[in-house]
């Protein structure tokens, strides 16, 4: 983490706005805190500190390791009111990336949750088939495909 000047601690506060709406799915959390200055593509907060040959920062990181301490490494700060510009520490929780991406609506947590190929077969050790790129094949219904194309070419 740099070290913050007053001047930078200034900059950073005001572009924090303490009375952001409340997460629907977790209206326990209270207010975000959204970050209200430049985001990033994909919505994340992000501050320069150190003019214009310093470094840009992830806003919630910068705030999370200010006011709760250090981030371990090779963790990412799962953000629990699903809001990328929120920068309230009580909303984020240090977890792994495998983790983070489970608990988000991704692709990978979406197919983490499926226990059954398309045909109702299920995926488990003895029927299942991982390929290089980590996706599972049915070993069932790849033997079944198999099977009738090996038919059509007779």
């Amino acid at each position: 983490m740099p070290i913050l000047d007053s001047k930078d601690l200034a900059r950073l506060w005001s572009k924090v706005n303490k009375y952001g709406p409340i997460p629907e799915h977790r209206p326990d959390l209270g207010p975000c805190w959204p970050w209200t200055d430049v985001l990033s593509k994909a919505g994340y907060g992000y501050i320069g500190i150190g003019g214009r040959k310093g470094k840009k920062y992830l806003a919630h990181r910068l705030i999370h390791e200010l006011l709760v301490g250090p981030i371990p490494d090779g963790h990412d700060r799962d953000h629990l009111c699903r809001n990328r510009a929120c920068v309230r520490p009580s909303h984020g929780e240090p977890v792994t990336r495998r983790i983070n991406l489970l608990r988000g609506a991704t692709r990978t947590a979406r197919n983490a949750h499926v226990t059954h190929c398309p045909m109702g077969h299920p995926y488990n050790a003895e029927n299942t088939r991982w390929t290089k790129r980590g996706t599972r094949i049915c070993r069932t219904c790849r033997g079944w495909r198999g099977a009738s194309q090996q038919k059509e070419a007779s």
